[in-house]
C-alpha cells in the first residue's frame, strides 16, 4: 500500500484503498498493480553527491510523488509564518506577486526558474546518455517519461531526483531538518509526459 497526497489516479488500474492523516497532511492511499519501486529524495537542490537510480534503456515510468519537502517563511508576513511545499512547490515571491499571497523569497538562482521553489525535479546525467532531447523535467502528478537510449554501451541510464532551489537555501532548509520527498517510480505507466525544464542539460 502506498501513501500519497496527490490526486487519485483513475487509469493504469491503480485503486483508491481509503485515507489516512497526519499532521498537515491527508494522505490518499492507493494499490499499485504494477510493478513500482520507492526512492527517498533528499531536499538537495543537485548540490549533495548521490547515487542515481539504474534503470533499463527505453523504460516507461510513471511518477508519484509525496511528503512535505520543506518548510519557509512567507515572503514579507507579519507577525512570521512559515509554508510547507509539497512535490508540487510554492510559489516564489516576484514583484507581481499580490500583497496576500503565500510565497517564499529567493535572492540565488533556483535550479529551474520555470518551476515553483521546492517542485521536485528530474534529470538523466548527461554523460550516460544518448541526448536527443532536454534530459531535465519537472514533476506534475502522473507524469511520466521514457529512459533514454545509453551510453556508453555495456551501461545503464540513470536518473537523479532533486528539488529547484537555490544551493544555499537547500542547504539551509537542511539544517532545519527538511526531508525532501517520497518518489514512487510505476514501469510501463501510461501517463502524461513530464515538462522539460528550462535549466538544459548539464553534465553530473
Amino acid at each position: 500500500m502506498w501513501k500519497t497526497n496527490q490526486p487519485l489516479l483513475a487509469t493504469n488500474g491503480i485503486l483508491l484503498d481509503g485515507s489516512t492523516t497526519q499532521s498537515n497532511q491527508l494522505l490518499i492511499n492507493l494499490k499499485i498493480p504494477a510493478p513500482s519501486i520507492d526512492i527517498s529524495v533528499p531536499y538537495s537542490a543537485f548540490d549533495v553527491a548521490r547515487t542515481p537510480t539504474r534503470f533499463p534503456p527505453g523504460q516507461l515510468i510513471g511518477l508519484i510523488a509525496n511528503g512535505l519537502g520543506m518548510n519557509d517563511y512567507v515572503a514579507g508576513a507579519s507577525p512570521p509564518r512559515t509554508l510547507y511545499s509539497g512535490p508540487n512547490g510554492v510559489p516564489l515571491q516576484t514583484p507581481a506577486t499580490l500583497s496576500n499571497a503565500d510565497t517564499v523569497s529567493r535572492s540565488g538562482a533556483l535550479v529551474d526558474s520555470t518551476a515553483a521553489v521546492g517542485q521536485l525535479l528530474a534529470e538523466f546525467p548527461s554523460h550516460t546518455i544518448v541526448l536527443t532531447g532536454t534530459a531535465d523535467f519537472k514533476y506534475a502528478p502522473r507524469c511520466a517519461l521514457k529512459i533514454p537510449g545509453l551510453r556508453p554501451i555495456g551501461s545503464s541510464p540513470v536518473i537523479l531526483f532533486g528539488v529547484n532551489d537555490t544551493t544555499a537555501d537547500a542547504q539551509r532548509l537542511r539544517s532545519y531538518a527538511a526531508p525532501g520527498y517520497q518518489v514512487r517510480v510505476i514501469f510501463a505507466f501510461a501517463g502524461s509526459a513530464c515538462a522539460e525544464t528550462s535549466r538544459g542539460l548539464v553534465n553530473r
